[in-house]
């Protein structure tokens, strides 16, 4: 009977390290000011064994979910999130869009379940679905926005075979407002062009210098 006990404790604490091996993340991602439909991607990353899931629920908010959720930070707005696409984890075996989509401006609900049988979940990093992010009205560059996979709402899940929620890691990510290409290229010549332009004032000031008059 101890032995049992004891075989079936070591299975079930392979179990738990197994799926504590599983994280959720979003990358750091720069935006644009003022910029409407700006993506970033959902990765979920296996370093433990083979994972069978019946479905993915997906809570999103960022910052503290702003002034309409009764936060103080105003940042972009949470407009759409796809989990079907092809290439992502659920694209090829799923019931459709589940959860309640955008429930205020910075906080989202998105799920899915599979149409039929399980989806396998592997070793390595996998493209759950994508996040597409409105900026309009936001333009300080520097500006930076927490972006979190567990809202007011909840916390995001994978539901594993038996159809309970899996226990998984959530990697924090940073939001970043940077200036538009061609702000940033036009900074970079006006810089080169001040250098330059000092440089041959410095030198004009040197040639016509007595001393310089002297030593020729």
């Amino acid at each position: 009977m101890r032995v049992r006990l004891f075989i079936l404790t070591i299975m079930l604490s392979s179990a738990v390290m197994s799926q504590a091996n599983i994280v959720f993340s979003v990358p750091d991602t720069e935006l644009l000011p003022n910029a409407a439909s700006q993506t970033l991607w959902i990765h979920v990353s296996n370093e433990g064994q083979p994972v069978s899931l019946l479905g993915l629920g997906l809570n999103i908010q960022i910052a503290d979910g702003g002034p309409a959720a009764g936060g103080v930070i105003t940042g972009p707005e949470i407009t759409n999130v796809d989990l079907f696409s092809p290439a992502f984890l659920f694209g090829s075996n799923n019931n459709g869009q589940g959860g309640s989509g955008s429930l205020l401006p910075q906080i989202y609900e998105a799920a899915t379940l599979t149409e039929s049988g399980s989806i396998q979940l592997g070793v390595g990093t996998f493209v759950v679905g994508s996040i597409t992010l409105d900026a309009t009205g936001l333009s300080l560059y520097g500006q930076t926005w927490d972006i979190t996979l567990h809202s007011l709402n909840g916390t995001s899940e994978l539901f594993g075979i038996d159809g309970n929620p899996l226990s998984v890691l959530f990697r924090p990510a940073l939001l970043t407002m940077v200036p538009e290409p061609g702000i940033a290229s036009m900074a970079v010549a006006g810089g080169a062009l001040l250098l330059l332009t000092t440089m041959r004032r410095t030198k004009q000031k040197l040639n016509s210098s007595p001393d310089h008059h002297r030593k020729q």
